[in-house]
């Protein structure tokens, strides 16, 4: 496995649970991706333990500890590994939590991860500029950490790819909390007016703290996709497991929303 693909089938992994969390809720969520929950943590630690994927651990393999079973069944472990060691290895299992669409969360319906940051050094915060701040294009976001974290961060990858222009809008747009404000409250009424026009056609919309709804259409994404696209109007990519009852509908302005209800209407008539 490539550490490429490693980090692609973590993301994978956490597909579903995230999923759920948008369609039902927090106070809804299931036990249903246990397994997937224990393979991101199995794997995480294996990139750390046995595969010399840490920078800091360096390129050794450090075993867990085994058991030795005895007459009686009693249970004996010898430890390979030093407690300033297993120390370290919790430290180098990094949490990166996604605040991207925190910016049009409802006041006090979610609650930032910034805390955590203080306390844990392997826990940071990632946010783009790609919503709220309509930033797509210039793929650029920033992070949120530890002091610690965010120097080693900074002394690997320093810009990056980010362009002066990107990094100029980028600072600007974060200063002008006045438009974000803006932003929330307009994409809070156009959310609003959307959901009521497809649960007035008799359509489950799940609560949503985004720019975009996820419709219970009790029909194929592709379907609804094809017969709004030949009026003109472009509705998002299929989103499995779930593409063939739900549909992703991503928010543009009021004025493209109202001409966009007039044919959700028609389409679903």
């Amino acid at each position: 496995l490539s550490k490429a693909k490693i980090f692609a089938d973590l993301r994978v992994a956490c597909g579903g649970r995230i999923a759920e969390e948008m369609i039902f809720g927090e106070a809804k969520i299931t036990t249903g991706a246990s397994s997937d929950i224990k393979m991101v943590s199995d794997m995480s630690r294996r990139m750390i333990t046995e595969w010399g994927m840490s920078d800091k651990l360096g390129f050794l393999a450090y075993g867990a500890d085994q058991q030795e079973v005895f007459l009686g069944h009693s249970v004996t472990q010898t430890k390979n590994l030093s407690d300033a060691t297993a120390k370290t290895i919790d430290e180098e299992t990094r949490s990166i939590i996604d605040e991207a669409y925190i910016d049009y969360a409802d006041p006090g319906a979610m609650k930032t991860a910034l805390p955590l940051v203080n306390e844990f050094k392997n826990v940071f915060i990632t946010r783009s500029f790609s919503k709220a701040h309509a930033m797509a294009g210039l793929r650029i976001g920033y992070a949120l950490g530890h002091s610690d974290t965010l120097s080693a961060i900074d002394s690997a990858w320093g810009m990056g790819d980010v362009t002066m222009l990107g990094a100029v809008g980028a600072l600007t747009s974060f200063k002008d909390k006045a438009h974000i404000e803006w932003e929330r409250k307009e994409n809070a009424e156009i959310k609003a007016m959307v959901t009521k026009t497809f649960e007035d056609l008799g359509y489950d919309v799940p609560r949503s703290h985004t720019n975009h709804l996820f419709v219970n259409l009790k029909r194929p994404a592709r379907e609804f996709r094809e017969a709004c696209l030949r009026e003109k109007i472009a509705v998002g990519r299929d989103f499995p497991p779930m593409e063939n009852t739900h549909c992703r509908i991503s928010l543009g302005s009021r004025e493209e929303m109202t001409q966009a209800i007039k044919v959700f209407k028609k389409v679903l008539s």
